[in-house]
């Protein structure tokens, strides 16, 4: 009996410390066998050795309990089938001898079987030796080699495999078809704080042209996303409200192509509007409010053109620099948008039908250096501030019904260099301090209401001045003389006195000096040097002396009035070829003597057209009517 109970105790702790190096060498198998070893060891703590319930196998079971065997055999084979191929690799790279199979259950702590019918214990299904228990080379302890401890140790749970993430998301490619753009609403949403809906949505209108042209034509542009739809509607607003099939020039307009391609149409590298060439091209019609839309626009040509209606709403066009509308029809206040004009340098609105007054604050305009507003209806005064414009250089206002005076301001205006007020209803005297700092080329102030006597001038650069029919008194400036630039000098129809400056330069063209009480001889110096000199009025003064035999040298020379003068002494024969260009000589009411020259009777046979004398009863010149003279005028008391 003692023997058999040492034996029983030698087999229990041989069992359980196979058990416990089986359970080590098996910590490292796949996840699957991990767990199971798990479950395994719950049951050994448990008492229960057996999952299949074969409790009546013991260590001398027979034909029983080897077919139990042989059975979990089979299972435990299948099971682990897939783990032996996995870890057959591995056993041939380690070439280390298997773990020891796995012993008899251990017995739970305090027990001592003394409940067990037959004493004998039981032997545990995973000590089963068959080759088919995957075998895995046992994990290295965790510094602990120690046999001696009989506990059951729990396997170390298996680390799982990390999850790998992915380098990129990955691309979902969509297989519904993209939505197409709802055109109509997509411009009716962007341009109605444009236009007006119903505007948009009537195609008699210009807008509503326009806007049908870019639902249903301008079908290659994606109005859903085109940066410059407004632009596009804008001009091709212009483009239907000008009649724009009739232009001269309209290359590209209303195509497919980008709007910064079209004829006449220039812009910058983001593709915005800069400037619209389009003078001469026969733009007929108005041009509407959706114009303002183009407010990147640095320059506006639409000179010589058959627009009507208001001028183009240009109020939000910070950098426009040039606006030229000149010969055109509009109408309506002529200065309605240039106090925002900041950047403005030409602002040319002449030949049209406006009307208006020059703004108060004109001087704002720093930048302004050419005013161009001739022949509307304009009418106020000249403000006193537009001596803050100081780089102004062309003030162009004729031809308007402007009162008051020339403000002395305008002293200021050192860059001035042509001044046109003529035909208007200015009054006053012309400042002194004005006309002695200025530099300027072309004086025109005719036709107006000043007086005074005009003051002397830097005469130097002068090339064009006109004076004539105003109330001038006093003699003609003196400075006129140092004119060597001169071209035209109109100075007739006021009450100058005195004699006629020594004026006379190669390029005189015109000179007028008619309807005044001048006195005294012709200067030389007309007749000089006459390369240029085509028109010479002298009529209605009081000059004296003998008609310049120099006058032969003006070659083109067409007319030449000296009626009603006290001019005497015979008419001076010409050279043959002289005077080619003569076609009217009007000599009558003087006191010339003598006989018409041949020479001058020869003149008849080219291009004069008219020769006047006193030749009428009493006979002062003598004069063939009609092969020599025209008309013969009797001498007048």
């Amino acid at each position: 009996m003692m023997q058999s109970l040492l034996l029983l105790l030698l087999v229990a702790i041989a069992a359980a410390s196979s058990e416990q190096a089986s359970l080590r060498s098996s910590a490292v198998l796949e996840t699957d066998s991990a767990h199971e070893g798990d479950i395994r060891l719950l049951q050994i703590i448990a008492g229960d050795d057996d999952v299949d319930d074969n409790d009546d196998n013991d260590i001398n079971g027979g034909s029983k309990a080897k077919k139990a065997k042989k059975s979990k055999k089979s299972t435990k084979g299948k099971k682990y089938k897939e783990g032996k191929k996995e870890n057959s690799l591995k056993e041939k790279d380690s070439k280390k001898e298997p773990g020891p199979k796995k012993s008899k259950k251990i017995p739970k702590e305090g027990d001592d079987d003394d409940d067990d019918d037959d004493n004998t214990p039981k032997k545990p299904v995973d000590g089963d030796d068959d080759d088919d228990t995957p075998v895995v080379p046992p994990r290295p302890k965790d510094g602990d080699d120690d046999d001696d401890d009989n506990s059951p140790v729990a396997p170390p749970l298996a680390t799982p495999s990390p999850t790998p993430s992915p380098t990129m998301s990955p691309t979902i490619t969509s297989t519904d078809p993209p939505t197409p753009c709802p055109r109509e609403a997509s411009l009716i949403e962007r341009l109605s704080n444009i236009t007006d809906e119903q505007i948009l949505l009537n195609s008699s209108t210009p807008q509503g042209l326009a806007f049908d042209w870019l639902v249903n034509s301008d079908t290659n542009t994606d109005v859903c996303t085109y940066p410059t739809v407004e632009q596009r509607y804008a001009m091709s607003t212009l483009y239907y409200s000008t009649n724009g099939d009739n232009w001269n020039t309209n290359t590209s307009w209303l195509s497919d192509a980008n709007e910064c391609t079209w004829s006449l149409a220039t812009c910058d590298d983001q593709n915005m509007l800069k400037k619209l060439s389009m003078e001469v091209n026969n733009m007929v019609g108005q041009v509407t409010s959706e114009f303002s839309v183009l407010s990147n626009l640095d320059e506006i040509n639409f000179f010589r053109n058959n627009l009507e209606g208001s001028l183009p709403i240009v109020s939000g066009f910070k950098g426009l620099k040039r606006f030229d509308v000149e010969k055109n029809n509009f109408e309506g206040p002529a200065f309605a948008y240039i106090s925002g004009l900041l950047s403005i340098e030409n602002f040319l609105i002449s030949d049209n039908k406006l009307t208006g007054s020059i703004p108060v604050d004109i001087g704002k305009l720093v930048n302004l250096k050419n005013l161009w507003a001739i022949d509307n209806m304009i009418s106020g005064s000249i403000p006193t501030n537009i001596g803050e414009a100081t780089k102004l250089e062309k003030l162009f206002i004729g031809k308007n019904e402007i009162t008051g005076t020339i403000p002395s301001e305008m002293e200021s205006l050192l860059n001035l260099n042509q001044f046109f007020a003529n035909n208007n209803r200015l009054s006053g005297t012309v400042p002194n301090s004005w006309m002695n700092v200025t530099v300027l080329e072309q004086l025109r102030i005719q036709e107006n209401n000043l007086v005074g006597t005009f003051p002397e001038f830097n005469a130097e650069l002068l090339k064009d001045i006109r004076i004539q029919k105003n109330a001038f008194i006093g003699v003609l400036p003196s400075s006129l003389a140092n004119a060597g630039k001169i071209v035209n000098l109109l100075a007739g129809d006021n009450s100058f006195s005195g004699s006629i400056p020594s004026i006379g330069a190669p390029s005189l063209r015109f000179f007028d000096v008619r309807n005044n009480v001048l006195t005294g001889a012709l200067p030389v110096s007309l007749f000089a040097a006459p390369l240029n000199l085509t028109f010479v009025y002298l009529q209605g003064n009081r000059l004296t002396g003998q008609i310049p035999a120099s006058l032969a040298a003006a070659n083109k020379l067409n007319d030449f009035f000296a009626s009603n003068n006290t001019f005497s002494g015979p008419i001076p024969e010409i050279p043959e070829g002289s005077l080619p260009a003569l076609t009217e000589l009007l000599l009558d009411d003087n006191d010339l003597t003598g006989s018409m020259p041949t020479s001058i009777c020869n003149l008849r046979n080219g291009v004069l057209e008219d020769l006047w004398v006193d030749c009428a009863p009493p006979v002062e010149v003598e004069c063939e009517i009609p092969v020599c003279c025209t008309r013969c005028f009797p001498v007048q008391d």
